[in-house]
């Protein structure tokens, strides 16, 4: 788990223009398909959630999403972006998706 994190940490300012690159339309048909199944007094859990791509572009689809990942880095590009575009009703944590509280 610690060289996953490394990885991640070392690639988390770079992450957006390089998966945006290689992967916008497939974040695109993601946030379209997973629009359909949200509602305006949800909370969503967002797992593995990168730098917020998609949690920023569904934050207002819901009520809130707490969103989280293993690497600190990623973590907080999700939190600047998140505040740059204030938006509020978000909550990134780093976490695993195997601990008790999920």
């Amino acid at each position: 788990m610690k060289n996953t994190i490394e990885f991640w940490d070392t690639r988390a300012k770079k992450y957006d223009v390089l998966s945006l690159k290689k992967y916008s339309q497939t974040y695109r048909d993601t946030i379209e398909l997973t629009r359909k199944y949200l509602k305006k007094a949800d909370i969503a859990l967002d797992y593995a959630c990168g730098t917020g791509i998609t949690t920023i572009e569904l934050s207002n689809e819901v009520q809130k999403i707490i969103a989280f990942d293993v690497s600190e880095g990623i973590i907080q590009v999700a939190k600047m972006k998140s505040e740059k575009n204030d938006i509020f009703n978000t909550e990134f944590k780093v976490a695993d998706i195997h601990e008790k509280q999920f």
